[in-house]
Formats: C-alpha cells, structure tokens, sequence
C-alpha cells in the first residue's frame, strides 16, 4: 500500500479531535491526514474522557482514516497497529 500523508502543523489547539472533526464536515481530506499540535487547552480521549497534557510534551495528535480495506469490526486492531509503530519508532530514538 502506498500511502501519502498529510500534516496539519497547530501551535495550539482546544483539541485535536475536534478540529479534526470540524475539518471533516467542511472538507474533503486524504486518508490518514494528520492534525499535530503542541498545545491542547482542551483534549479529550475516548467516550469523552479529558485528556491533559504539558506544553511540547506529548504526543498530541489526531489522524484521519476511512479504512475500507478493514471490517468496521476489526478497526480497533488498525488503531493499535499504528499505536504500536508508534511505540517502537520512539524506542528506536531513545537508542540513537
């Protein structure tokens, strides 16, 4: 598969998901565009948790997929695939 990505670069933002749910519904935007911030006054996680988080700190991003090569049933393990990448991409850092 060969994939593009786009990022979307915000100094601050109240939350990631809501930007990029707004950008969704005036927009029509690549699979797996990126939104990335340093700052969130107003993050959230899942089922509306709240997410807090320090300037420049975290990993503060939200990324858009439409998945169609996957069942909507077995979309969780996508998010974990990628969770996972993640993980080992800043393990490898720490070790450089």
């Amino acid at each position: 598969m060969n994939t593009k990505f786009s990022i979307l670069r915000i100094k601050e933002v109240t939350s990631t998901n809501d930007f990029a749910k707004d950008l969704l519904l005036k927009n029509s935007l690549p699979n797996f565009y990126t939104i990335l911030t340093e700052k969130q006054t107003k993050g959230r996680g899942q089922r509306e948790n709240t997410w807090y988080s320090e300037n420049a700190k975290n990993l503060l991003f939200s990324i858009i997929t439409k998945p169609t090569f996957i069942k909507p049933t077995e979309q969780f393990y996508l998010s974990k695939s990628i969770s996972l990448g993640i993980i080992n991409y800043l393990n490898s850092k720490k070790e450089n």
